[in-house]
């Protein structure tokens, strides 16, 4: 188990500030994060990892885009004859938007939960995987300041992937 706290000033932190960009004076960021290794089997291995963030401007005001909340458990399971199975589930909290993003009437960009998943083998040299990101489709938003799109930027949802490699 790994607890830390932290606590970090950041001067002149870069922002958007549609048309331009802008220098905050001062940025305060005190943040603490949870990482949790566990193994119950040998064929088993999860973690888990937490962390919160605050995250405000010389005005004690949020930063925008700074998601306060972020957990993350991923598990691997070695299966027999050379498959392994793998899993994350990804929580994102909500955020406070920029005053220029295009849809600042709604407050906050949602959190989001996303699941990926991974089924790998190997043999000798080669492993073979299947990858499949945001498993259920789920989709992540991203604000755009209002001079790039009249959309939020949609991630794309569910991604297949196959992947093989062969060691010599």
């Amino acid at each position: 188990m790994r607890f830390n706290i932290y606590r970090t000033e950041i001067y002149n932190l870069i922002i958007k500030n549609t048309p331009y960009t802008q220098a905050l004076d001062d940025s305060h960021f005190f943040g603490a994060e949870l990482e949790y290794l566990f193994t119950p089997s040998q064929d088993l291995d999860l973690t888990l990892f937490a962390s919160y963030v605050e995250a405000t401007d010389e005005n004690d005001e949020d930063l925008a885009d700074v998601a306060n909340e972020l957990l993350t458990l991923s598990g691997i399971y070695e299966l027999d004859y050379g498959l392994t199975l793998g899993g994350l589930v990804k929580y994102i909290g909500s955020s406070k938007r920029s005053t220029t993003d295009i849809s600042e009437t709604r407050g906050s960009m949602s959190s989001s939960l996303i699941t990926d998943t991974t089924l790998s083998y190997a043999f000798k040299n080669l492993t073979a995987s299947l990858i499949i990101k945001d498993l259920f489709d789920k989709g992540t938003y991203y604000a755009l300041p209002t001079s790039t799109l009249n959309n939020d930027f949609y991630d794309g949802g569910r991604t297949i992937l196959v992947k093989a490699s062969w060691e010599f």
